[in-house]
This record gives structure tokens, C-alpha cells and sequence, in this order.
């Protein structure tokens, strides 16, 4: 296991990871029309920035189709990520949701 490899020693929290993974993939597939979304403007800035890289329009123009569908498979694999920041947040058995809801327990009680 990774645990056995490296020199130092750190836990693992099986089932906060199993918690956050499956309330991100429900919102993944909850939250289609966000998805498309994410997924839209992660290809528009992937190709606004690759655009930005090229100084010849021809050698720009010559590999475009490729560079785009490359940009959308990458656009599709990141969109991924918000949904598992919020997945982590919505995960009552992550250590950042105990804190966050401390936090608040905390204002609430005037302290």
C-alpha cells in the first residue's frame, strides 16, 4: 500500500473519501445542466489560452480540430472537480465539514 512506501506515516479516512466521492458524483448526475455548463467553459478558456501560445494563425489554424477535441476531453475530465469540492463540503463525515460546522456553531452561540 501507499501507507508502506513512503517514510512517514498519515491515515487515510475510507470512508469520508467513499462519502465525498458518491455526493459528488450524485450532484455529477444530479446537476446535468451545471455539468454542461462547467464542461462549456472549461473548453472556451482551454482554447482561449492554447490560442494564446501560437504566433502563426496558419500553424494555429493547421492543428486546430485536434487541439480542440483534446481541449474538450480535458474540459470534460476537470469539470469533475467543483462537483468534488462541493461533494467534500455536502460530506458530513469529512474533517472540513466538522470544521465549517463548528465554525458556525460556534457564531451561532454568540462566541
Amino acid at each position: 500500500m501507499l501507507t508502506e512506501i513512503l517514510p512517514f506515516r498519515f491515515e487515510l479516512n475510507t470512508i469520508a473519501i467513499a462519502g465525498a466521492s458518491l455526493w459528488s458524483l450524485a450532484l455529477y448526475l444530479g446537476l446535468s445542466r451545471v455539468n454542461e455548463w462547467v464542461i462549456e467553459q472549461l473548453n472556451r478558456w482551454f482554447n482561449f489560452a492554447e490560442r494564446s501560445l501560437y504566433t502563426s494563425q496558419t500553424e494555429f489554424e493547421k492543428t486546430r480540430k485536434a487541439r480542440e477535441s483534446q481541449n474538450a476531453f480535458y474540459a470534460s475530465l476537470f469539470s469533475i472537480v467543483p462537483f468534488l469540492v462541493v461533494g467534500t463540503l455536502c460530506n458530513p463525515h469529512s474533517a472540513l465539514h466538522r470544521v465549517i460546522h463548528e465554525d458556525f456553531q460556534c457564531l451561532a452561540n454568540g462566541g
